[in-house]
């Protein structure tokens, strides 16, 4: 496994080739740009509605964050093109929040996606389960990725990976870029 160093927003981030078309992303952010991030879960003005998963609320498109969140993803669609090898346009941001027993079952992305960066901000964990990130299946043995806080992955979604995530007893915050094909 090799590991790189490449400013993909404000700090310089270790990317590391886990799979075919999948790299491990460590340092995704600095400090501030991590607590602002995080702080939106509890900010009394921003809405949430419940997504179609269980146990998921999704950041609504109207929200207070919204234009800075589509701001940093246009950033983002330079450095992360440049990591998968093709011009990247912005499709969607989506900021979650997982209560307790969320889980997702083995799917695919649509294929619309090209590339998915997801990055986990925080966890609030059971003592007694683990939170888990997302576990990609498209390769044997698989790949699951510890959920672990400014840390995430870039799934370059060409050959459609399958992938799930475990349910915890905890909640868990996360925010994922998608993009397509410029």
């Amino acid at each position: 496994m090799t590991t790189e160093k490449f400013k993909l927003y404000d700090s310089v981030s270790a990317i590391s080739s886990i799979a075919p078309n999948l790299w491990q992303v460590k340092n995704c952010f600095e400090v501030a740009t991590l607590d602002r991030l995080r702080n939106i879960a509890q900010d009394a003005k921003e809405r949430f509605f419940p997504s179609y998963q269980a146990n998921r609320f999704e950041l609504t498109e109207d929200s207070v964050s919204r234009t800075w969140l589509n701001e940093m993803g246009l950033v983002l669609a330079g450095p992360i093109g440049k990591i998968t090898g093709e011009k990247l346009n912005l499709m969607s941001v989506k900021y979650w929040v997982d209560l307790p027993f969320f889980c997702c079952p083995p799917h695919y992305d649509h294929a619309d996606i090209l590339v998915t960066y997801q990055i986990y901000l925080v966890s609030v964990p059971d003592p007694y389960h683990p939170i888990h990130g997302t576990h990609f299946m498209h390769v044997d043995p698989t790949v699951p990725l510890p959920f672990e806080s400014n840390c995430g992955y870039i799934n370059y979604n060409q050959d459609l990976k399958l992938h799930r995530v475990d349910p915890g007893n905890g909640s868990r915050t996360s925010i994922t870029f998608q993009f397509t094909r410029q």
